[in-house]
């Protein structure tokens, strides 16, 4: 994939442009791994077609070929985290050993206890050794939690944008710094889209907390003058995630999601060389020579690709919206399609003595 290219919608088809090659992620906040899980398996299938294109290949290159794919499982990268104990996760959700046992046996680093608000301080050092630097850091549906499943409401709307803006100023740290992005899968209903999240994401910390993470960051590196920057939203569609279930904080329970999207932010400029940790070369394989495409397009009119992403406008909204006007409404769709001999279900019910 060259340079600046646009992620096609094949790319979006296979998990959010989340296979391509050589791409290091950061999971925060994911409670039974299942979102993990789901990153975990289209990273392995991308894997496994490289593999089999090197096969295909002339036995004279085969050893080239070999030690280049080598190269390729060890460059892919996921780091899934969650701000819960091993032992409160076996508590809340039982089934969840299985899942872990699968991250296991997909090469997946998991860790426990990570506050998302203290990467620094709580992502084992072990692991900030060994990955430089990540290209996608993402937080699904981030909220305080609340009792009796009430996360992300009106009452606690300033502690979690609090939350957000402290996670955001923390992965400054660990992002890529020139392909890095942070991730946010959000509701745009009420009371979701009151948070503000385009914008509060990227708001300067109050004066006291910026003194604080300055406090944690001075002995990791100086300060970064370039800002993240709100790049736009994808709609979300979790059958492009499976096995991935959005649950509540500390709960079992699911909740709908169809009206979420992914909110993407990225660097407004490109930070300074010395930015980030201090890494041993050891730890950095071709981290500079990855090549990681944008998830949102720099510029949305230059490709001329047939399967290029295009954006939602109101015009195309209004022209679907039409149509579907046009086609009426459910029963007249259902009585049309029994007249023509199509609705294969329609056909005569008894219920309560009456037809329907």
């Amino acid at each position: 994939m060259q340079q600046n290219s646009t992620l096609t919608l094949n790319d979006y088809e296979s998990g959010y442009g989340y296979s391509q090659e050589g791409m290091k992620i950061l999971t925060v906040g994911d409670g039974d791994f299942s979102f993990s899980l789901a990153l975990a398996r289209i990273m392995m299938c991308r894997r496994k077609s490289t593999k089999n294109a090197c096969r295909v290949e002339p036995k004279s290159r085969r050893q080239e070929d070999d030690e280049t794919c080598r190269l390729l499982e060890i460059e892919t990268c996921l780091v899934a985290t969650s701000y819960e104990a091993f032992e409160t996760l076996h508590r809340v959700y039982p089934d969840i050993q299985k899942t872990l046992d699968e991250l296991e046996r997909l090469n997946v680093l998991v860790c426990f206890n990570v506050d998302a608000t203290d990467l620094l301080g709580t992502l084992p050092i072990s692991v900030q050794n060994r990955v430089a630097s990540f290209h996608r850091v993402i937080w699904n549906f981030p909220c305080t939690a609340i009792a009796n499943g009430q996360d992300g409401q009106n009452q606690q709307m300033q502690d979690n944008q609090m939350l957000v803006r402290k996670f955001v100023n923390q992965c400054r740290n660990f992002l890529h710094p020139v392909q890095g992005e942070i991730h946010f899968m959000h509701k745009t209903k009420p009371p979701y889209d009151q948070w503000k999240l385009e914008e509060i994401a990227v708001q300067d910390l109050d004066q006291d907390d910026k003194n604080e993470v300055m406090q944690q960051d001075e002995a990791n590196k100086g300060p970064c003058s370039c800002r993240i920057v709100y790049k736009g939203r994808v709609v979300f569609d979790r059958c492009l995630l499976l096995p991935y279930i959005p649950r509540k904080a500390l709960d079992k329970k699911s909740f709908p999601c169809h009206d979420a999207c992914l909110f993407v932010f990225g660097w407004g400029c490109l930070p300074p060389a010395s930015m980030g940790k201090s890494i041993t070369t050891s730890s950095r394989i071709n981290i500079d020579q990855s090549v990681v495409s944008p998830t949102i397009p720099l510029d949305l009119n230059s490709s001329c690709e047939e399967d290029a992403m295009l954006p939602v406008t109101e015009q195309m909204i209004d022209e679907i919206k039409a149509i579907q006007m046009a086609l009426g409404s459910y029963k007249d769709r259902k009585n049309r399609c029994t007249i023509d001999g199509d609705y294969d279900k329609a056909r005569k019910k008894k219920r309560n003595g009456r037809v329907v």
